[in-house]
């Protein structure tokens, strides 16, 4: 019921189909139609093909500073129409929610969209590296450094937050008994501490095949 609601006010808004327009006969195109599907298949576990442009563009917009990053993208999901534009009041309330609520809903729901730093998926986990190093001196000048690495054993407060909102449906990955993240909840392995690596010693590591 929570991702019905947004597929339900989002399909009012947007129709995903050649004609590329509004329930109210104006067309969509361009970064509106690309900002309200970023925030469908976002809010979504099952990302179907079609979800790749709108992602994609998503989290091509980048800047420096984490302010203006924020600011950037919550523009760009303002693109897409919350004005209510050819959404039957009908429709709204058999899913419980009034005008007022969807928007309050949908604001919140962006809120946490651009706080994402990367996607909420075991490949993007995957490819968020830790470094450590290590000095090693004689007891003179003479020091010796040791640089380890490992797969980020930490999940995104923003990905959590997403999972939580009364809007979505999504089973985040989880870590795997190696410390790679895998998706889906059929792995019983509780994690082990997380390890650290030699470079060259992670990449054969990541490059691995996971268990199906």
């Amino acid at each position: 019921m929570k991702n019905l609601k947004l597929s339900l006010i989002l399909s009012g808004l947007i129709i995903l189909s050649s004609n590329n327009t509004l329930a109210n006969g104006e067309i969509l195109t361009g970064d509106p139609r690309l900002a309200c599907e970023a925030i469908l298949c976002l809010s979504s576990g099952k990302r179907p093909d079609e979800c790749t442009p709108s992602i994609r563009r998503y989290f091509s917009i980048t800047d420096k500073k984490l302010h203006r990053l924020i600011r950037k993208r919550l523009n760009f999901l303002n693109l897409c129409p919350k004005d209510n534009k050819g959404i039957d009041k009908d429709v709204l309330a058999r899913i419980g929610l009034d005008q007022e609520k969807q928007k309050r809903g949908m604001d919140s729901l962006t809120n946490v969209i651009i706080h994402l730093p990367h996607e909420c998926t075991s490949k993007s986990l995957n490819a968020q590296i830790q470094r450590r190093v290590e000095r090693s001196c004689d007891g003179g000048k003479n020091c010796d450094y040791s640089y380890y690495y490992r797969i980020s054993p930490k999940m995104p407060q923003s990905c959590i937050d997403l999972k939580n909102h009364e809007w979505t449906r999504i089973e985040l990955p989880i870590q795997y008994g190696n410390n790679n993240w895998v998706e889906g909840s059929q792995y019983s392995h509780p994690p082990l501490p997380p390890i650290w690596f030699l470079k060259d010693d992670l990449e054969k590591f990541k490059s691995k095949q996971m268990p199906r």
